[in-house]
């Protein structure tokens, strides 16, 4: 029983997930909606039902830690100090440069009215801008916690491959519920998900872990345009999918440089 415990403690969280995004599902789908269409996604009320489902799966894993583990939520790991700031900078810079980079190398193939926009119009943009990178944020610190703090900490006896293959391909399978996919998409889940594992153990952050995924996410609006509004670069062609996964892997490959870079190529979960 011993050796299941950590994984049931693990299928106890991740079927609480499930729940919750399907009955979020049904909701979004009784009033017309379509919790898989991107270009839903930012309106008002889809906003709200996605940041209260984030936010009662946070509070029940957060529960589960504490209950059903007998942990404390310091054992996630919410230092923030030193190298994990510096670390959180460059790889936000990273991210969101490198996006930008891309777009812009692809534009200049391509005919545009202009190079730079906001991302919002007026006030009232600003404000629904504001909604969609708090729920973004919430669906961050969720995720994060979930995926890489909770499963995690259930799996240190395993091992770090272990650790990453396990909240990679959980990471990976849960987004099949609430998103359209092909290869492409999946392989996008499974870097993401690969390297923000990496991130949280090397680091013992969860905030480097949260900030990293909230810049994903944000950089897939905001340079993207995966929302169809709020990006700096609404003119642009959009990225083909094999250009994105080129992206994707060349940000990885830079950030687990620069982790080794700024951290001892070490551990720091206990």
């Amino acid at each position: 029983m011993t050796i299941l415990r950590p994984w049931i403690h693990i299928a106890i969280a991740v079927s609480i997930y499930i729940f919750f995004a399907l009955a979020a599902s049904k909701v979004i789908q009784k009033i017309g909606g379509n919790v898989k269409e991107m270009k839903e996604r930012s309106s008002g009320i889809m906003l709200l039902v996605g940041s209260i489902t984030n936010c009662l799966v946070l509070i029940i894993t957060l529960l589960l830690l504490i209950f059903l583990d007998g942990r404390l939520i310091f054992d996630l790991g919410i230092a923030f100090a030193g190298n994990d700031v510096i670390f959180t900078f460059l790889g936000a810079l990273i991210i969101f440069g490198l996006a930008s980079a891309f777009v812009l190398i692809t534009g200049f193939n391509e005919r545009f009215n202009s190079l730079f926009h906001k991302p919002f119009k007026n006030r009232s943009e600003l404000v629904d801008l504001s909604g969609v990178l708090l729920t973004l944020f919430f669906v961050a610190l969720q995720e994060e916690v979930l995926y890489r703090g909770y499963i995690t900490l259930n799996l240190l006896s395993y091992g770090p491959i272990v650790i990453i293959i396990v909240s990679t391909v959980i990471f990976t399978a849960i987004h099949l519920f609430t998103n359209r996919a092909d290869i492409y998409q999946l392989a996008s889940w499974l870097i993401g998900g690969a390297i923000l594992s990496y991130v949280y153990l090397v680091s013992g952050s969860i905030w480097v872990a949260v900030i990293l995924h909230f810049t994903i996410d944000t950089t897939n609006v905001i340079v993207f345009n995966i929302v169809g509004k709020y990006s700096i670069f609404p003119s642009m062609p959009q990225l083909s999918k094999p250009k994105l996964t080129m992206y994707r892997l060349s940000y990885t490959l830079i950030l687990v440089i620069t982790l080794l870079a700024l951290y001892r190529p070490v551990f720091n979960l206990t």
